[in-house]
């Protein structure tokens, strides 16, 4: 069975790992750092991904989001929700 969220996981996993602080401190820098080397495609696919991801039922989204991604990180240390930081990453991937 193919992984739902591919791509967004391999780009949180890549990104938002125990070592994130050397590339930057808050998710803006993290992702801007992420976008200077992706494709288009990629940034399409997580964007797409988060979307898909947010639209789906849940009753407690923090808790289905640590089971489906298992980070290094805890989200809410960079936002009060998960929906709020993976709508500042979205923010970020998608403004030129």
């Amino acid at each position: 069975m193919p992984e739902p969220y591919l791509h967004l996981t391999a780009f949180l996993q890549s990104c938002f790992h125990q070592d994130f602080d050397l590339v930057g401190d808050t998710v803006e820098e993290i992702v801007i750092a992420y976008k200077q080397a992706a494709t288009r495609a990629d940034i399409e696919a997580i964007v797409a991904e988060i979307a898909a991801f947010l639209a789906s039922p849940s009753p407690n989204r923090a808790v289905q989001f640590e089971q489906l991604f298992d980070l290094d990180i805890d989200p809410l240390g960079f936002a009060p929700s998960v929906e709020e930081f993976l709508g500042a990453i979205t923010r970020v991937l998608t403004t030129p």
